[in-house]
């Protein structure tokens, strides 16, 4: 677990800190912000899915992916390769589906959402993987005045996995570009739109190397495209206090919270970010839509991370810990998350601190159909003609098929489905359709489709039509 890495800690106050860290020089993204520059969001459509050899994980769940999708694996030498080939083959898997990356490992090497690089695309369509430095952990406080380091300078063998991101960028044959900055992947996330969120840790961390909030939002901003980034407060007494032990971004704008039971030592520091979190606005201009899931304490009041759970295309794994609460987390995901195959996977090295999403990390599809979109209001003025807009955005170049653009939509309760081609509304990326018929007083339920002529094709949700938006006309 990412605590185990770090069995000394020293203290470092951020007002005179005694510890140099190295200071690369700021680089300049390929591509600055004019360039539209988009990260991919963790829903997006993903090829594979990044982990690391020796297995921290339950070969179960390494077999469910590698039914799925290609498994890029990070390996540090030959030997390691072929115990992983014979494992793998053993285990049913289709050895053509597993890419085999060589690099030097870190301690920390099959966390690879903390070190593993982030798909960005730029206006033009053009695919590049950008990471940043990783380093080491800073542990923070709740209240975040003070850092705690393990400094390699105290002679503990602590090895960062600062050369796997190159592999990973060779394996792809896409360009990379690494940032200056402290982003460990842990601990942000983004909505594929240009918002990101973290701790405040995050903030803290670089402030300690050197890098200011304004020049840590600058390189963000260049770098990434991000114009607004949500820093939310510590949760933990005392951690790594990262966001996806707290919380996942279900879409743009709704964002699923662990709650912790009233008399629990964390339920405060939580409900505070929960409180937070209601004072934001999204992508889209409105409140997030907050949803909670129980998480009781399984051992030693830590409390079951149900939360770090990874969204891998259609299907959805989640952190079993062997408790009655398991049940109830996949059918709170099934609810929440229509359409999609919810899984549970039990293992005895998942933690409240480390768990399913810290050690799998997707590999985005850079020639991936993306759609997008802005719903209605939960209740939406009625008209005659009622327009919902869709973006896509073909990375594969090969163009959309006009006729299979469609919006489909129907009044709830009804059978028989709509099909509306959709028309050009304003740029080549976004596409207008329209509901006519209605009456006031009316729940209507709808969903997009698209078909690429590269031969992808996706639908917004993406479990439509078991999965489908809805609003009623008032």
């Amino acid at each position: 677990m990412r605590y185990l890495l770090f069995p000394f800690l020293i203290a470092v106050s951020l007002g005179g800190a005694s510890l140099a860290f190295p200071k690369p020089p700021i680089v300049s993204p390929a591509c600055p912000a004019p360039c539209d520059l988009r990260v991919a969001a963790e829903w997006e459509p993903v090829i594979g899915v990044l982990i690391g050899w020796p297995l921290q994980l339950p070969p179960s769940l390494v077999i469910a992916l590698g039914h799925d999708v290609d498994l890029y694996v990070t390996v540090g030498n030959a030997r390691n390769e072929e115990r992983a080939r014979k494992s793998f083959a053993a285990w049913g898997i289709d050895l053509s589906r597993v890419h085999f990356l060589h690099t030097t490992q870190g301690t920390g090497y099959y966390i690879t959402r903390d070190w593993g690089p982030f798909a960005v695309f730029d206006g033009q369509g053009n695919y590049r993987l950008v990471d940043s430095r990783y380093l080491d952990y800073p542990f923070s406080s709740a209240r975040g005045k003070h850092l705690l380091w393990m400094p390699r300078s105290l002679g503990f063998n602590y090895r960062p996995d600062d050369q796997a991101p190159l592999a990973v960028a060779r394996h792809l044959c896409c360009p990379r570009i690494e940032l200056p900055i402290a982003l460990t992947g842990g601990n942000v996330f983004f909505d594929g739109q240009g918002t990101a969120l973290s701790t405040q840790l995050m903030l803290d961390e670089n402030r300690a190397k050197g890098f200011s909030k304004q020049q840590f939002l600058d390189i963000v901003r260049e770098g990434f495209g991000v114009h607004t980034f949500h820093f939310l407060p510590n949760f933990e007494r005392l951690g790594i206090q990262h966001l996806d032990c707290l919380m996942k971004l279900l879409d743009e704008e709704r964002i699923l919270v662990k709650r912790p039971p009233a008399d629990h030592a964390l339920y405060k520091n939580i409900e505070t970010v929960v409180c937070h979190l209601s004072r934001l606005t999204n992508g889209y201009g409105r409140p997030y839509q907050i949803l909670r899931i129980d998480t009781p304490p399984y051992l030693l009041h830590k409390l079951a991370n149900y939360t770090n759970s990874l969204i891998v295309n259609r299907k959805i794994y989640v952190p079993m810990f062997g408790i009655p609460a398991d049940a109830t987390a996949l059918q709170t995901w099934r609810d929440l998350m229509p359409g999609y195959e919810v899984l549970g996977f039990e293992h005895k090295g998942w933690s409240f601190a480390d768990s399913l999403h810290c050690r799998v990390r997707g590999i985005w599809d850079p020639k991936m159909l993306y759609l997008t979109h802005r719903r209605p209001d939960a209740h939406a003025v009625w008209c005659s003609r009622f327009p919902l807009v869709l973006q896509a955005r073909d990375y594969s170049g090969a163009g959309l098929i006009a006729e299979q653009l469609l919006l489909v939509w129907r009044p709830q309760g009804q059978a028989r489905w709509n099909k509306v081609r959709l028309q050009p509304h304003g740029d080549a990326h976004h596409f207008v359709g329209h509901i006519e018929g209605t009456q006031p007083g009316q729940r209507l339920e709808y969903y997009f489709s698209a078909v690429s002529r590269s031969g992808k094709a996706e639908t917004l949700p993406r479990t439509a039509p078991a999965g489908v938006y809805s609003f009623r006309l008032e």
